[in-house]
């Protein structure tokens, strides 16, 4: 199969050239931009078929599959909390939470999932909640733990 395509672009590219020569400089780019266009398409379907290749076997770009959204968020959040100094104030954490986000684009389920952690975050340390002593007895992953 992969002879046949570069037998037909190696065609393509004797037809340019006799184009050209004969003055039909647009027909000429026409079967250019053709024949990169496939050149581009083969790689593309190269990269696809790698891809496929490597979910089949549960490695995709050599690491593991991992859709648990939920546990990613909370270990980033751990991250981020850890990282905040004891005494950091509740809009402290949400603007470190804002710029640590870890999914790229802020849609679809890996932004429910953000989301949903970090309301589960955040809830402990609003000021505004009128469930904080309720919450005192309560253990969080988050919270540094009495030594």
């Amino acid at each position: 199969m992969t002879d046949r395509a570069d037998q037909k672009l190696r065609e393509a590219e004797d037809l340019r050239a006799r184009l050209i020569s004969e003055g039909r400089h647009r027909d000429a780019e026409i079967i250019r931009s053709l024949a990169a266009t496939y050149r581009a398409s083969r790689q593309a379907n190269a990269l696809l078929q790698a891809d496929n290749q490597a979910l089949k076997d549960g490695k995709p770009d050599g690491g593991t599959i991992d859709m648990d959204y939920p546990a990613r968020a909370r270990a980033k959040i751990a991250e981020i909390h850890a990282a905040l100094p004891a005494d950091a104030t509740f809009s402290m954490r949400v603007s470190a939470l804002k710029r640590g986000y870890p999914f790229g684009e802020r849609r679809f389920w890996p932004y429910q999932a953000w989301l949903q952690e970090r309301a589960k975050y955040l809830r402990q340390y609003d000021p505004e909640t009128p469930l904080g002593p309720l919450l005192e007895g309560v253990s969080f992953p988050y919270q540094e733990r009495a030594a």
